[in-house]
């Protein structure tokens, strides 16, 4: 088996361009023979005295120089620097040999801490005291060598570098990746980008991998290869998810198709994907880590090709980490926190959009509206994502077929966040479609004004209800003192409906007592000669029928 070893060396002799501007970084150790270690450090001394490649007469001679080696290695040396003479004219492809430099680099820096670390703990005289300090300087340095790149170029002075600033503003610069819902494409600005990580967050059964599927099938349509790793389901089961959404059948529908029906179902969807491919790659829960998921997407682009524009993991809470481990003792937020940043950086690191699914904690069940503090296991997920979506339905929704999706506040796309909308879902068919305009206004029109601006009718409307200021204030996401005025206004103009109470000292959390007056503004001539019923603090005596009022 030949190794890279003497193809760094021969590459250093002839003065290959890409291998000695890596100079700086080999180390004679990073030779394991003696020989070609020799040969190393004959070189790269020639090349710092005197800047340019030695002539194999030039070799031969600050090899002879040499005090206190064995003739025989010299002898060996000469030899191995005549046979590189010989391969001067060898072409090597420089993108090639850079990154087998770069992988013998890394590992013989794993390798060396291996010894290392061996060494002391085989060496008799080392206190067992120091074993533990030993594996540690031993970990450090293997994440030192997995870490390690050539990559040391410093970016020039903000304001000085126009090309690269051009490059960051300009639409072409960012892989946008469309929802095949609208509402969704509205509140992201066209959609997610490459190098993020995206998180749906819904209770069990609501839909999280139902929204998944979607959105995997939406982009292998619109031309994107799509790498799907199930860590939750049989894989029979994610199969049938995805032929329901993809062939527009039912999944109760789906064991009655032949083979025959089954071709004819796939030719459209493949000719729609433009070539495009959908994998679907099945990993046992926990067990599997961040770098499971990074070799197998080395391993399809090794074997077969495949290079995915985005990645699915179904999901992030039955998802190990690679460099913390797992079991009981853990640290919940901080491992989930570790697991969410290793995705978001194998996102990075491929130039993927990644999306994962999280679960909603016991408080989070049943609500009609969640919030990002209803995240199950830690809120570090939430710190880490680029975009934070939550599910959830009603007896309501279910009933209009539909779904709620709530933005919550994490959106690096728009900055809209606290925002909801809803989307028309097909259980069956595992499928998302955009909802008629009227019917999700009627719905929003039912349970809550928040998806639009508060009018002030909507706060007198509150108000007259005997609902509190501050519980308004809460209700339609806007500030107390907005709340306020807005029913000071009202009672200027006339327009309150019916009798307005504000109470002493109401107010939203956060804010001041403030007397009501003070709240409110002054009363005017106008106001003042309201009718009774109209006028603010004015509480009728009787009904219409003019029995007392309780």
């Amino acid at each position: 088996m030949r190794r890279i070893e003497p193809v760094i060396v021969r590459s250093l002799f002839v003065g290959a361009p890409q291998v000695v501007a890596r100079l700086p970084h080999l180390k004679a150790e990073y030779f394991s023979d003696p020989v070609e270690r020799l040969a190393f450090e004959v070189v790269k001394r020639h090349l710092g005295e005197y800047g340019s490649r030695p002539t194999l007469e030039q070799v031969g001679i600050m090899l002879d120089d040499i005090i206190g080696l064995p003739q025989e290695t010299v002898d060996e040396a000469h030899r191995l620097f005549a046979t590189f003479d010989g391969e001067r004219n060898v072409p090597v492809e420089p993108r090639w040999l850079d990154q087998m430099i770069l992988d013998h680099v890394r590992r013989r820096q794993i390798e060396l801490a291996g010894f290392e670390l061996v060494r002391i703990l085989t060496d008799r005289e080392t206190p067992a005291n120091a074993w533990a300090a030993a594996a540690e300087r031993a970990v450090i340095s293997i994440r030192d060598a997995q870490a390690f790149s050539f990559d040391r170029r410093v970016n020039s002075d903000f304001l000085s570098n126009v090309p690269s600033l051009l490059d960051a503003f300009g639409a072409e610069a960012e892989r946008k990746f469309r929802f095949r819902l609208e509402v969704l494409n509205r509140h992201t600005r066209g959609g997610v980008t490459s190098q993020t990580l995206n998180v749906v967050m819904a209770a069990s059964g609501i839909g999280k991998t139902l929204f998944l599927v979607d959105v995997a099938c939406g982009y292998l349509l619109g031309g994107h290869n799509v790498l799907y790793v199930n860590l939750e389901l049989r894989p029979r089961d994610i199969k049938q998810r995805f032929a329901a959404n993809l062939f527009d059948r039912a999944i109760q529908d789906l064991g009655a198709l032949t083979a025959d029906d089954i071709a004819a179902l796939t030719g459209p969807v493949a000719r729609q994907a433009k070539g495009a491919r959908l994998v679907i790659e099945n990993l046992p829960p926990q067990s599997s880590h961040v770098g499971h998921i990074e070799q197998l997407i080395k391993d399809l682009k090794a074997e077969h090709g495949f290079v995915p524009d985005v990645v699915l993991v179904d999901h992030i809470t039955i998802c190990g980490s690679r460099t913390l481990p797992g079991g009981n003792n853990a640290a919940t937020y901080k491992f989930v926190k570790t697991v969410a940043e290793e995705l978001r950086l194998l996102a990075f690191e491929h130039d993927v959009a990644l999306w994962t699914a999280v679960q909603t904690n016991r408080a989070g069940y049943g609500k009609k509206s969640v919030s990002a503090v209803n995240i199950s296991e830690s809120i570090g997920t939430v710190e880490t994502a680029d975009l934070m979506l939550a599910l959830t339905r009603t007896d309501a929704l279910d009933a209009a077929g539909l779904i709620q999706i709530e933005i919550l506040d994490k959106n690096r796309y728009s900055g809209a966040t606290n925002q909801k909308c809803v989307a028309r879902i097909d259980r069956p068919r595992m499928r998302l479609y955009d909802p008629d305009p009227t019917l999700e206004q009627n719905h929003f029109a039912k349970e809550s004004p928040v998806h639009r601006n508060p009018t002030r009718d909507d706060v007198v409307r509150l108000r007259s209800a005997g609902i509190p200021v501050a519980e308004i204030a809460r209700q339609l996401n806007i500030p107390a003192s907005t709340v306020k005025s807005h029913l000071h206004r009202a009672r200027q103009h006339g327009a309150e409906p019916s009798p307005v109470v504000i109470q002493e000292g109401e107010r939203a959390s956060g804010e001041p007592d403030l007397p009501a007056e003070d709240a409110l503004g002054p009363l005017t001539a106008d106001s003042a000669a309201l009718p009774p019923r109209t006028t603010l603090g004015a509480l009728p005596t009787t009904g219409p029928d003019g029995a007392p009022t309780a």
